[in-house]
Order: structure tokens, then C-alpha cells, then sequence
């Protein structure tokens, strides 16, 4: 809950029509604004209220806040702006300022608000007028541009880290290659060091092009009867090294039946194949993980779980998102570009299907679940 600053100049105009409540005009404007339109007497206690407060407060009457001090309304951390604006108001001014509120009913609300002073006939100020605009919207779309902008620059400096350390490597190994006379074997270690770093920003390239097709809609996956058994155990086996690499004890459950479903078997393997590279990747030496596949009438379910670094509640909502990189506090030296899980949920929705994940905590593992629609 903060203040927030929007640049709603759409209010001006009509706040410079209400010189007083009174008059034919004035009168329509009152009644049928869908802004809430408050009329506060010089001492802040709300004296009327026009009736598209109602809704824009979630109030079940007006007479709910007539009556009431204006200040009150508001909760603590926005009151100091809203007394400024009552002050400089009864002074003369037209102060105009933003601040969170929530509804009646507790639902959260950012508002734009002019206060004015209203005037009699001698040019004394004799009560204020206070217009407050719904401008959660704007001011949720807003903080969604922030946090993405934010985002893509964590991710573009990701991405730099994770290009220029093979490139050095291999660049180094190059520079060995072309001034030095080195013996067969180092040569071969050479030539082997700069093929991994090679594979590595290969790896990373494709990611970013897979992610930029999904994004624009231009994969088309090639459907036909794939045996989603069949694809789990390719992608175990490809997993094999790294695995081994890590002493993971995996425990894999495969169904006697054939599970049959229609998709693309190279998307399917490439999913199968991320979800568990994490599990890997973010599961100490020694941990468990365990890869589940069943089925029923309409679903082929895959289940990978495992007893890793777990992720943090306030991670799980965004963890399938662009640009968006579990940061597994127990591994952040990990390689990555956080694309993985982005791509994944692509795949699944452009498979008809869904993915979710579940961790009760940081320390505490974390479970993947992809459910695909099963060939009837």
C-alpha cells in the first residue's frame, strides 16, 4: 500500500466545471459521474456524495460515508497527502494527488484525485469538492511494464555472464592453438575444451531462438501418436551423465500400458527433458528425484519431484515466465538462462495441455506436474 503519481490531466476539465453543486448543469454531472464526487465541508466531514460512489467504493449506500470525516476514509499511510490536499484546498488551491485506498469491501484501489475549493457568490470558500478516478488499471499495467523492464535487464546481463565465460575459455584455447607448439594430447584437450564451450552457447542460442518462435507463433508442431513412455525414457537417458555426475538416486515409474497421446515427439522429449534437467541441476549431490508417468481416461499425467533447494512461495507465480530465472539460492552458480520453464509451459499449452508446479519452501523440493490431453 503507497502513494503513486499519475499524470491524469482527463480530470481537469471536468473538475473546472464544479464551481458548486448547485446549478442545472452542475446538478446532471453530480448524478451521473461514474467518478466518486464528494462534497467535504471545510472542517473534512463528507456533507454528499454522488451516487457512482456507490459502485466505485463497493458501498451498499452513499449515506454509508455521508456524515463521515474524509480523512478517516483513507488508510494510514495515505492520510498526511490527503490533509495536505484538504489544507491547500480550504487555502484556495487545486491540489491534485494519488494514493491507494481500498473499497469498502477491502478490494485494493489506487485513485487520482482532484480537491477544489467551492465558492458562493462573494468569492468565500465555503466548502471543497472532491473528485477521486479509478485508476487501478493504469496503475497495474504500469507496475506489469516496471517489473518486466526489470526483468529483461536481469535477463540481458544473464545472458551476457553466461556467453562471455565460454567465449574466454574458448577464446583462450584458441590463442594456445595458434602461438604455441603443444603435443598431441594437449592439442586434443584443446580442441575438446573449445567443442563444450562451442556446444554450450549453441545450447543457449537455441533456447532463445525456440522461445522467440513460441512467442510469435511460429513453431507448428508435427502431431502424430507418440508413446509419452517412450519419450520419458529418451530423456532419462539423455539426463544419464548428468545425473551420474551428481550421484541422483531416480526412481522412474513408468505404467505397463503404452501411454498414447498426439504431438510433436521432439517438443515432448524437449519438455520432458527441461523439467527434469532442473530437478538435476537444482538438487544437491546425493538427493532423490523421482519421475512419475500414469494415465487415465483423459489425460497422461508426468509428476517429476525431487528433494532439491526447493523455490520460495513468492517465486511460484512467476516461475514460468519470460525472463524470469529461479534464483535457487543453494545453486546460483548454475549455467542457465532461466528460458527453460518459459519454453516448457509454450509447449504443453501448444499441446492442449498444463504444467504447474508446487514447493512448500526454500530446502524443501519442489514437484512439476504436466497433464496432456490423451489420444482417444
Amino acid at each position: 500500500m503507497r502513494s503513486m503519481h499519475f499524470d491524469c490531466t482527463m480530470l481537469d476539465a471536468q473538475c473546472t466545471s464544479y464551481q458548486s453543486p448547485n446549478g442545472e448543469i452542475n446538478a446532471q454531472l453530480f448524478q451521473v459521474s461514474l467518478d466518486c464526487i464528494k462534497v467535504i465541508s471545510l472542517d473534512g466531514y463528507i456533507v454528499q456524495v454522488n451516487p457512482g460512489a456507490a459502485d466505485a467504493l463497493e458501498l451498499d449506500s452513499i449515506d454509508d460515508i455521508c456524515g463521515e470525516k474524509w480523512v478517516e476514509l483513507w488508510p494510514e499511510e495515505s492520510r498526511l497527502v490527503v490533509l495536505g490536499a484538504i489544507a491547500g484546498a480550504t487555502r484556495g488551491e487545486r491540489i491534485q494527488f494519488a494514493a491507494f485506498c481500498p473499497t469498502a469491501k477491502g478490494t485494493p484501489r489506487w485513485w487520482d484525485v482532484i480537491v477544489s475549493p467551492v465558492s458562493n457568490d462573494s468569492g468565500n470558500i465555503h466548502g471543497l469538492l472532491a473528485v477521486s478516478r479509478d485508476v487501478t488499471e493504469i496503475y497495474l499495467a504500469r507496475e506489469a511494464l516496471r517489473t518486466a523492464d526489470v526483468r529483461k535487464d536481469e535477463f540481458l546481463a544473464i545472458l551476457a555472464h553466461e556467453l562471455r565465460n565460454p567465449l574466454s575459455a574458448a577464446g583462450m584455447a584458441a590463442t594456445l592453438l595458434e602461438t604455441q607448439k603443444l603435443e598431441f594430447d594437449r592439442t586434443s584437450q584443446l580442441g575438446k575444451l573449445i567443442a563444450r564451450q562451442v556446444g554450450h552457447m549453441s545450447r543457449l542460442v537455441e533456447d532463445l531462438i525456440d522461445i522467440s518462435r513460441v512467442s510469435r507463433g511460429l513453431i507448428v508442431l508435427k502431431h502424430e501418436p507418440v508413446d509419452m513412455g517412450q519419450v520419458v525414457h529418451d530423456a532419462m537417458e539423455q539426463l544419464q551423465g548428468l545425473v551420474d555426475a551428481k550421484a541422483h538416486a531416480v526412481h522412474l515409474a513408468l505404467p505397463e500400458q503404452p501411454c498414447i497421446l498426439a504431438g510433436d515427439r521432439t517438443r515432448l522429449l524437449q519438455v520432458v527433458g527441461n523439467i527434469v534437467g532442473n530437478a538435476v541441476r537444482y538438487t544437491p549431490a546425493g538427493g532423490r528425484i523421482d519421475v512419475a508417468l500414469s494415465q487415465d481416461e483423459d489425460a497422461v499425467m508426468l509428476r517429476v519431484s525431487d528433494t532439491g533447494v526447493g523455490i520460495a512461495p513468492e517465486r511460484l507465480p512467476a516461475l514460468f515466465g519470460l525472463f524470469t530465472r529461479g534464483d535457487r539460492s543453494s545453486d546460483r552458480n548454475e549455467s542457465g538462462l532461466g528460458l527453460g520453464l518459459a519454453l516448457v509451459q509454450k509447449l504443453v499449452e501448444l499441446h492442449g495441455g498444463t504444467v504447474s508446479a508446487f514447493s512448500a519452501g526454500e530446502g524443501q523440493g519442489s514437484c512439476f506436474t504436466v497433464s496432456l490431453p490423451r489420444l482417444a
